[in-house]
């Protein structure tokens, strides 16, 4: 703000403000023996002065107002950060009826929603703030993936497109949108994501696989496995072997036994875990629905075969990393 500095209103700035309307040319001109034409040029002058000290005052009203969202929004982070999540959504609340209006604090409350897994709610937020702000282009994203997990893929696709259409660098690194097409069925747009995302991220075994189920559901497993893009290290355990099997040179147990190996702690057992029944999940689909081949004709334990299907529900977790 012109006349805001660090929350005092500066009175010299008022003062050249007014200034110049009180000796203006127009003033100096004015016939002494016109009383009339004098009362009359004065109380314009006094007219414009009150509306430049309105004008002021409406101002530092509202960086005062934003001054206290803010607070308030800062207040908030610090309560979710510290696991005070009903503290954070309160002090959240508090801001948004200050300012119904305020983007920013709509926004923040939406992503906490999210965060505790209150979609719903979050979407309900993410609508507000983008009617206010239609250019607001992070809400597109963050929305589009609630929306995701809610199975809403074609609106999911949607709200990314947009926003790479206000954030056009970013459109190599979405990877996200490329999963949101595979389960909309677009597998074309999907595959053409995933060849743009390797050019930022060549070393990512799961951009290979998502362009080859892309493309297994276009053209067949065959196609895909002659079109598998080539990749660099990907260090993470077990995605070697995923690479493999999606190749056809590997199997599911090797997939399995390397995630297992090497005397992992508890919590990155879980993670190679989520991976590999992840991936292998998706194998199957695509076996069974390109090749026609049967869930029985893996060699897979019971249970397995129960949640190997699942491959949508996951992809939901996936999608918020």
């Amino acid at each position: 703000m012109e006349w805001w500095s660090g929350g005092v209103l500066e009175l010299s700035a008022l003062q050249h403000s007014i200034t110049p309307l009180l000796h203006s040319n127009r003033l100096r001109q004015i016939p002494r023996q016109d009383n009339q034409s004098v009362m009359t040029d004065f109380r314009s002058a006094h007219g414009l002065v009150t509306l430049c000290l309105l004008s002021l005052v409406s101002r530092l009203a509202a960086a005062e107002a934003v001054t206290k969202i803010d607070e308030l929004v800062t207040q908030a982070g610090e309560a979710f950060d510290h696991g005070r999540r009903e503290e954070a959504f309160a002090v959240c609340t508090r801001a948004i009826e200050a300012d119904p209006k305020s983007v920013r604090a709509l926004y923040v409350r939406g992503r906490f929603y999210a965060i505790d897994r209150q979609t719903e709610k979050a979407l309900a937020d993410y609508g507000t703030a983008l009617k206010l702000d239609p250019g607001a282009a992070l809400i597109y994203q963050q929305r589009g993936i609630e929306l995701f997990k809610l199975g809403r893929v074609e609106e999911a696709v949607a709200d990314f497109d947009k926003y790479l259409e206000l954030v056009p660098d970013e459109a190599p690194n979405h990877w996200q949108r490329g999963i949101a097409c595979y389960y909309a069925k677009r597998y074309s747009a999907g595959r053409r994501q995933f060849e743009l995302h390797q050019t930022v991220n060549p070393d990512d075994v799961e951009d290979a696989v998502w362009h080859f189920l892309c493309i297994a559901r276009e053209r067949g497993v065959d196609k895909a496995r002659e079109s598998l893009m080539k990749v660099g290290e990907d260090r993470r355990i077990p995605m070697r072997q995923i690479y493999a099997l999606y190749a056809g040179k590997g199997s599911i147990d090797e997939v399995l036994t390397a995630a297992k190996s090497g005397n992992p702690s508890a919590a990155e057992l879980n993670q190679r875990l989520f991976y590999a029944h992840f991936y292998i999940g998706l194998y199957y689909e695509a076996m069974r629905c390109c090749c026609g081949r049967l869930l029985e004709s893996f060699d897979l334990p019971r249970s397995y075969k129960e949640v190997a299907p699942a491959g949508a529900g996951i992809s939901k977790a996936l999608l918020s990393k």
